[in-house]
C-alpha cells in the first residue's frame, strides 16, 4: 500500500521545517562565531544550506527544472563554503594537536 503526504501535512511539515531550520541557523550562527574568537576562521555569517537540500528532498514535485538547477547551483556553492570552514579548523586541530605532541615529548625528556 503507498501513503502519501496530504496538502495539510505537507504545510504542517513545512511549518516545523522553518523552525528546525531557525534553530539550526542559531546553532550554526553561535559555532561559527566560537570558531572565529579563536581565530580559526574569520567570515561568520556563512549562508545555510540546509533550506536548498530540504526543498530539493521534499518539495521537488512542484518546482520546474530551472529552478531545481539553481537550488542545486546555490547548494554547490554554499556546501563549498562549508568544505572551506571544515578545512580550516581542521588545519587548526592538527597545528595544536602537533604542538601538544612536542609540548608532551619535551617535559618527557627532560
Amino acid at each position: 500500500k503507498i501513503y502519501r503526504i496530504t496538502d495539510k501535512g505537507r504545510e504542517v511539515l513545512k511549518e516545523a521545517m522553518e523552525k528546525h531550520f531557525e534553530l539550526v541557523k542559531f546553532i550554526r550562527h553561535w559555532i561559527l562565531k566560537e570558531l572565529a574568537a579563536l581565530n580559526i576562521i574569520e567570515e561568520v555569517n556563512i549562508p545555510p544550506i540546509e533550506e536548498y537540500i530540504a526543498k530539493l528532498l521534499l518539495f521537488s514535485r512542484g518546482i520546474s527544472v530551472k529552478e531545481k538547477i539553481e537550488i542545486m547551483e546555490k547548494a554547490r556553492e554554499r556546501i563549498k563554503n562549508v568544505i572551506n570552514v571544515l578545512q580550516k579548523v581542521n588545519d587548526y586541530l592538527e597545528k595544536h594537536i602537533e604542538t601538544l605532541k612536542l609540548t608532551h615529548t619535551t617535559k618527557h625528556l627532560v
